[in-house]
């Protein structure tokens, strides 16, 4: 006859047996072997089959709280295959839980664990894009200033002190929800910094603008100072030239040749030294304007498409 003691001794080992390899459990259900102690083996195994629905239950309530994370981090945005492999077996899990099995627990309890870590590895994934995009970002707005070229932060002061202002609030906003781990935060850092970048790129185009004009402006008076220097001492040669005639005149219709001579050449002279300035300053606006052009369109690839 059996005694408790042995039972007891029989049922631990069986029952290590079982959480080490499930298929001793199919063995300890039909091997005639266990007859004499049936009801206490019977007794284990609804033990057993109780403690894995238990702990498959908690599984999937660990994995449906990752899962929970994993939408509220809006993993699919970067990890969509994860994502919809983490809830594809999340959903096995469940419908394996249904059956009241000892081995489909197990499985359950397996499923929820992979799915787990699938929503985990999706978390991750999010994470790491939205870092990586932030970080983008933040260098960006860091080496803003030092794309403007030949003018800094100055002239920006200078010519856009509004758009400076309003772009470097939004990227101290930028800075500080980025240091949040979060998505509303990430969120918030990317919609800043990118504010950020839209604003400093007005700044930017307005100094290069005020600039450019700047420049054209000292151009043109220096071609017209030039202009008004020409004619003086055009009008003063024509002047004395035409006085020195009158002096030495001989007659009224050698008055009127000498005048009619000087009097065109000083004009025709004059024109064509106009002319000849005002196609030079032209000239030189051209590469003035082409510089700052260009010098805009590379801001704007840069930071109006990001």
């Amino acid at each position: 006859m059996t005694t408790q003691l042995e039972i007891k001794q029989l049922l631990a080992s069986l029952s290590k047996a079982i959480k080490g390899d499930r298929r001793f459990f199919v063995v300890a259900k039909a091997d005639a072997n266990f007859d004499p102690v049936r009801t206490d083996v019977d007794d284990l195994l609804r033990q057993l089959t109780q403690e894995a629905k238990n702990q498959a239950e908690k599984a999937i309530a660990h994995a449906q709280s990752a899962l929970n994370e994993m939408e509220g981090w809006h993993a699919y945005e970067a990890a969509s295959s994860e994502h919809n492999s983490a809830l594809s077996t999340v959903a096995k899990a469940r419908e394996s839980f249904q059956s009241d099995s000892y081995f489909r627990y197990l499985d359950a309890q397996l499923l929820a664990g992979e799915a787990k870590k699938k929503a985990k590895s999706a978390i991750d994934a999010q994470k790491a894009h939205m870092k990586g995009v932030i970080d983008r970002l933040k260098s960006q707005a860091a080496q803003l200033w030092e794309d403007g070229g030949d003018f800094g932060k100055y002239e920006i002061e200078k010519y856009a002190p509004a758009e400076l202002e309003a772009a470097l609030k939004q990227a101290r906003e930028g800075w500080k929800c980025s240091e949040v781990e979060t998505y509303a935060s990430f969120k918030k850092a990317e919609s800043s910094l990118r504010e950020c970048l839209r604003l400093g790129y007005v700044a930017l185009e307005k100094a290069s603008d005020s600039i450019m004009k700047c420049e054209l402006k000292k151009l043109k008076r220096k071609t017209g100072t030039r202009l008004l220097l020409l004619g003086i001492i055009l009008s003063v040669l024509v002047a004395t030239n035409i006085h020195a005639a009158i002096k030495n005149y001989e007659g009224v219709w050698e008055t009127f040749n000498l005048m009619s001579l000087f009097g065109p050449f000083g004009i025709a002279l004059l024109a064509i030294a106009f002319v000849v300035l005002l196609i030079n300053g032209k000239s030189k606006e051209r590469p003035i304007r082409d510089q700052y052009e260009r010098l805009k369109a590379k801001l704007k690839d840069k930071y109006t498409i990001i």
